[in-house]
């Protein structure tokens, strides 16, 4: 028995599901699409430190229930590249110096490696992603479900363009790479125990497609200036290493939230199985739900003693504060 009721709450922009990090570069003199609102400093030396440099920055408190606070070790890469060149042509063509550019979050504040990144008067266009990767291809960042990392990227937040020495404010956008599905539980008119530990996910095989094509996304890599995803691996999904006992309302505590790759459900069949008391019950999520970028998708799932329906189904904004990233001197 399967039951839907469907109530989709899109909204009119993605900035409702975005991460909004914004970085302060402090600079001196010349311009870079300088505005008229912004004054600049004439001494180059303030504290001892060069203006011409950025030097560190740090991270807003993340008060989003869905995504904790941001901990000591984790870190994002940047890099800075000639504008209108596009991603892959270093700054002043000195990759060594202006690609992946390391910031680590270290008690309460994020430190960049190197300390200090020089600033020139030609335009610098930065593209960011989390989380760093030593040794990586900004056109190819490798991803996995299995690894249930939420993966960003981004570059400025228009009207803005690009820095430089002498502009001292930088925005930059950043945005999910994943989408998010949010499964909540309970039990309905059941005395026993119920116990849940296991969901899967599999494509209901179609025969006018290849195999490859006939599983789901299991892996893929991401280009940081584009957002474009390629995937690479294909089969079950399948979460597991959770045990949840059933109440008969739906609560925090009974609740899975699981990074998945974007797909497009139109035309397609996924099967939801859940292991439930060392059984497995099988029902089909609807259709019209896609798993949109940036997105939370949340399925209210019913558990009877005899089968399993999808109660209701929400399309929700992935978060509900923005995170304020400022790289300052």
């Amino acid at each position: 028995m399967t039951r839907y009721k469907k109530t989709h709450i899109f909204q009119t922009a993605m900035l409702m599901c975005m991460v909004v990090m914004g970085l302060a570069l402090s600079t001196v003199t010349t311009s870079c699409n300088r505005s008229d609102d912004i004054e600049y400093e004439s001494d180059t030396l303030v504290d001892g430190r060069d203006k011409r440099f950025l030097y560190s920055f740090f991270l807003k408190e993340n008060e989003d229930i869905d995504k904790p606070s941001w901990a000591d070790g984790q870190a994002v890469g940047a890099f800075l590249t000639e504008e209108f060149m596009g991603l892959g042509n270093a700054y002043r063509n000195d990759p060594a110096q202006y690609n992946n550019l390391y910031h680590m979050y270290v008690a309460g504040v994020w430190q960049s490696t190197p300390p200090a990144i020089r600033l020139y008067d030609s335009n610098a266009v930065i593209y960011a992603y989390y989380p760093f990767v030593p040794d990586v291809n900004p056109k190819a960042v490798d991803m996995s479900v299995k690894a249930q990392t939420d993966y960003m990227y981004g570059t400025h937040q228009a009207p803005q363009t690009a820095v430089c020495e002498g502009k001292n404010v930088a925005y930059i956008q950043m945005k999910h790479a994943m989408s998010m599905l949010d499964f909540r539980f309970r039990k309905e008119d059941f005395k026993k125990d119920v116990v849940i530990s296991a969901v899967m996910l599999n494509k209901v095989h179609r025969t006018d497609r290849d195999d490859k094509y006939d599983q789901l996304p299991l892996a893929a890599t991401l280009d940081i200036a584009t957002g474009n995803v390629t995937q690479t691996e294909w089969g079950q999904i399948r979460f597991d290493g959770f045990e949840y006992l059933l109440t008969d309302d739906f609560n925090d505590k009974n609740r899975l939230l699981r990074y998945v790759f974007p797909y497009d459900i139109i035309y397609d069949e996924i099967e939801l199985t859940l292991c439930i008391n060392g059984e497995y019950y099988t029902t089909t999520l609807d259709w019209q739900n896609d798993w949109n970028r940036g997105f939370r998708c949340v399925y209210n799932i019913v558990f009877t003693g005899r089968n399993i329906y999808i109660d209701s189904v929400e399309i929700k904004p992935w978060k509900n504060v923005d995170i304020d990233v400022t790289i300052r001197d």
